[in-house]
């Protein structure tokens, strides 16, 4: 099974900060790797349209997990 996570920093200008925070999904995990990483694709537009004026570098990986119920 697969977690979702998202590290998105700050850009200044063209410059990636230091400022970064990492989300952590909450409806997986997922059984295959694609449906991990179409919920990465979701994320990463929610938190574009959390913060529409900020502009972020992101990076994420899709964990391997044995916990919890896959969805």
């Amino acid at each position: 099974m697969f977690e979702a996570i998202v590290l998105f920093c700050v850009m200044n200008g063209e410059v990636i900060s230091k400022e970064c925070l990492e989300a952590h999904d909450t409806r997986g995990p997922y059984i295959y790797i694609n449906d991990c990483e179409n919920r990465v694709i979701e994320m990463i537009g929610n938190i574009s349209r959390i913060h529409p004026y900020k502009q972020f570098h992101y990076s994420y990986k899709c964990s391997v997990t044995v916990k919890g119920t896959p969805t």
